[in-house]
């Protein structure tokens, strides 16, 4: 019986030694598991955290065009309303521009008239100004000469242009104030 018991516990010790060898094999798959699945958890986090930066940003803290801020709270001023409409308001004085001297005169004589007669000039004439810049500023005097039809008779050459004002701003300078 002796003999029994010895290969008994011969066997329970080799049995202990496989279940822990067994279990150092489980743990071992497991912490490897564990690992895998930490690393992977600080991935999804740096990927979280990277979103959200690109979520908070907008057109005043980087380099985003406001138009795609989306709808955002409107900041409303604080001024008092008046009751005044929008715009310029009645009996404000405006502003106009000047003549000033000319840097170039361009003379505009009507040469036929619409009968087709000859047109003779005289030295009356209706002026407006362009200014335009180019380094210095060209001040350009249209001039408009009053005329009479050889032929017929009618006046030529008064009330030419387009517009009423005396001094216009050049294609150059037009969105400029003066």
């Amino acid at each position: 019986m002796q003999i029994q018991n010895e290969q008994l516990e011969i066997l329970s010790k080799e049995n202990k030694t496989e279940e822990c060898k067994e279990l150092k094999r489980k743990y071992s798959i497991a912490k490897d598991e564990i690992d895998k699945l930490r690393k992977e958890i600080n991935d999804k986090d740096s990927i979280i955290q990277a979103l959200k930066a690109r979520l908070n940003k907008n057109s005043s803290n980087s380099s985003k065009p406001s138009s795609t801020d989306g709808f955002k709270k409107v900041i409303h001023n604080c001024r008092e309303k008046t009751g005044r409409k929008v715009g310029g308001q009645k009996n404000h004085k405006g502003t106009t521009l000047n003549k000033k001297e000319p840097t170039k005169i361009v003379d505009k004589k009507i040469e036929k008239c619409e009968c087709g007669g000859k047109v003779e000039n005289n030295s009356e004439y209706e002026s407006k100004q362009i200014i335009d810049i180019e380094i210095k500023v060209n001040v350009i005097e249209e001039r408009v000469y009053e005329g009479k039809c050889c032929k017929c008779g009618k006046k030529q050459g008064m009330n030419l242009f387009e517009t009423t004002k005396e001094v216009l701003r050049g294609k150059t300078i037009e969105f400029l104030p003066i």
